[in-house]
């Protein structure tokens, strides 16, 4: 995963259960059954917004419903608990997985080949255009995953953050 950005709050302890158990309400859990993910990306079967799992000391979420069907990048926001002073910390960091870059080499390559009827330059135009175009559309994913995170997981907390960094 390449980090792209992120975040650092931090939250009381009561607001860090309430985010666990937002997460939980919103999540199918892919370290139970890996092929929810799967099930959950191509078909939308599922009614939680994401796909994630659970590690000792915090959670990761990615995978919006029907994202492998509309071609879109994947972006993960992992989220990490820890302790500091009276108030504990949580960090959220958003990264692009290694699959979606490999995914989306492949499609530029493949959409970039038209372009080689003008030659070697042809060729390396159409490549930088379906590049910058791949980079738009990871930064339109990770606002949209950051605003679905705002709304439905840190909708009540998120002004109770005293630290945010980008």
């Amino acid at each position: 995963m390449i980090l792209i950005k992120r975040e650092n709050y931090r939250i009381d302890n009561y607001y860090i259960d309430v985010i666990k158990d937002k997460m939980a309400a919103e999540t199918c859990k892919t370290n139970l059954s890996p092929q929810l993910m799967f099930k959950q990306s191509f078909t939308g079967i599922t009614l939680k917004t994401f796909v994630g799992n659970w590690t000792k000391n915090g959670f990761w979420i990615s995978k919006f419903r029907m994202q492998l069907m509309q071609l879109r990048p994947d972006i993960i926001a992992k989220f990490k608990f820890g302790d500091k002073s009276e108030n504990n910390m949580l960090s959220i960091r958003y990264s692009i997985g290694f699959s979606s870059l490999f995914i989306g080499l492949m499609w530029i390559t493949m959409f970039a080949l038209p372009f080689s009827a003008f030659g070697l330059t042809g060729y390396l135009i159409g490549l930088a255009v379906m590049i910058g175009g791949y980079a738009v559309l990871s930064i339109i994913e990770l606002e949209n995953l950051q605003e679905t995170i705002m709304e439905k997981i840190m909708s009540n907390v998120a002004h109770k953050s005293i630290e945010t960094n980008e």
